[in-house]
């Protein structure tokens, strides 16, 4: 087998669509796709090597969240647990990325709209298939001990593959009170990014929630970009306020834009924090962080998913501070 195709596993049992979704997928050559639909084939296929694994959660007589537990459990793999738009409850999206799930995908269960979107999924294919699942799965959290307590500074987190567990970590050791706003702009989908601010105002101690058009930004709060907008910060009176806007990105939410906008107005009171991610978002907005005296951390390449976004900004010569995921908690309280 070519050494860019990747092996992917599909766990669905409707049918005429998987075959379809098969068909259409191996017609680009960079992928060969083995389908499971029964259940004495899905435990015999997920104790085998695949580059990712595609979920339906909703298949019959099964339980999806089951079986994602035993392949997080048994033979670590990355897994896009696959949903239509409204079969999918937030505790059931909460408990699979809780198991492991390194990604979703609303599928449309419309053949044209798959062969249109046919490149799209590819693209998630491969960058699943960078994750170490190994390095994603269950984290221990240290909390900070001493915090500072009183900050005019503003914290920004930009991530995207393998960014919630890592941005999760991170947010744990925060109290409630942590002095300053929060950032949180993770590369995800629309239907997604309110479910992650959920889980992680469940877990953690400072309030977590996802970013409103025109809300004032407060100090103590974590705002997590929503899918399908980009996220601004703009002066308004008195106020720093929120704005979401829909110009046009390669990614939504950009991190870019984001971080852009927040180093205008905060300026040398910025902290941005480059998280684990392909490519280079993130980049161009860490510019003008330091062009305004701000200061900047990437995460180090061990402790990365995938290496890419925090390479840049190191290679750019703009990281004041390279570190590994356990040691950025304690620097982001150290620079406020």
């Amino acid at each position: 087998m070519g050494e860019n195709i990747k092996k992917v596993l599909i766990i669905d049992d409707r049918g005429d669509y998987v075959n379809f979704l098969k068909e259409t997928l191996e017609e680009t050559g960079k992928v060969k796709i083995t389908i499971a639909t029964k259940y004495f084939s899905i435990l015999s296929q997920i104790s085998l090597d695949f580059d990712v694994i595609l979920l339906n959660i909703k298949i019959e007589k099964i339980s999806g969240l089951d079986v994602l537990y035993q392949i997080m459990q048994n033979n670590p793999t990355p897994v896009i647990v696959m949903t239509g738009d409204s079969d999918f409850s937030s505790e059931e999206t909460l408990t699979a990325l809780k198991y492991g799930a390194v990604d979703f995908l609303e599928i449309n269960n419309n053949m044209n709209f798959l062969k249109r979107e046919r490149e799209k999924l590819i693209a998630l294919i491969k960058s699943a298939s960078l994750i170490n699942v190994k390095k994603t799965f269950f984290r221990k959290v240290k909390e900070l001990k001493k915090v500072t307590k009183s900050s005019d500074k503003i914290v920004v987190l930009g991530s995207s593959t393998g960014g919630p567990s890592v941005v999760t970590s991170i947010l744990e050791s925060f109290p409630e009170d942590f002095p300053t706003p929060i950032f949180i702009i993770q590369h995800m989908g629309k239907n997604f990014t309110r479910i992650f601010a959920s889980r992680l105002n469940r877990l953690c101690k400072v309030v977590v929630k996802e970013a409103e058009h025109k809300e004032e930004i407060k100090k103590s709060i974590a705002y997590v970009a929503p899918g399908g907008f980009n996220l601004e910060v703009s002066r308004f009176g008195n106020k720093n306020i929120i704005l979401l806007t829909e110009k046009k990105s390669s990614l939504t939410p950009s991190i870019d834009l984001a971080i852009s906008s927040i180093a205008k107005i905060y300026e040398e009171k910025t902290v941005a924090i480059i998280l684990t991610g392909m490519g280079s978002d993130g980049s161009r907005g860490i510019d003008l962080v330091k062009k305004y005296g701000g200061k900047v951390i990437a995460q180090n390449k061990k402790s990365s998913v995938v290496f890419g976004m925090p390479k840049v900004v190191i290679e750019q010569g703009n990281a004041d501070f390279v570190l590994s995921e356990n040691l950025i908690s304690k620097k982001i309280n150290e620079l406020l």
